[in-house]
């Protein structure tokens, strides 16, 4: 066998394909769309500490408070999550 004959066993353009890869916008999106989906559903969790200190002594409250995001917010990371996967899926 020659050369080339070897090259062209070892090459991998000459495999064929039976499956396309998932391109990267798509995983990206499929992330966005996760987190705005659990956006809805998870408040995320502030602590807050009020009070002073003079010398040895300290005096203070400490406040805890749950909030959500925007729907606003999480609807437009939903409907963008959405567009990459279909624009990741369908370009060639």
């Amino acid at each position: 066998m020659r050369s080339d004959s070897w090259a062209r066993l070892l090459s991998f353009t000459e495999l064929p394909r039976k499956a396309k890869p998932v391109k990267p916008l798509f995983w990206i999106g499929l992330v966005v769309l996760i987190l705005g989906v659990l956006s809805f559903l998870v408040p995320i969790p502030h602590k807050e500490r009020q009070g002073f200190s003079a010398g040895g002594i300290s005096l203070g409250v400490e406040t805890q408070h749950s909030q959500t995001v925007s729907p606003i917010i999480s609807a437009v990371m939903i409907l963008g999550g959405a567009g990459m996967m279909i624009a990741g899926k369908s370009r060639k």
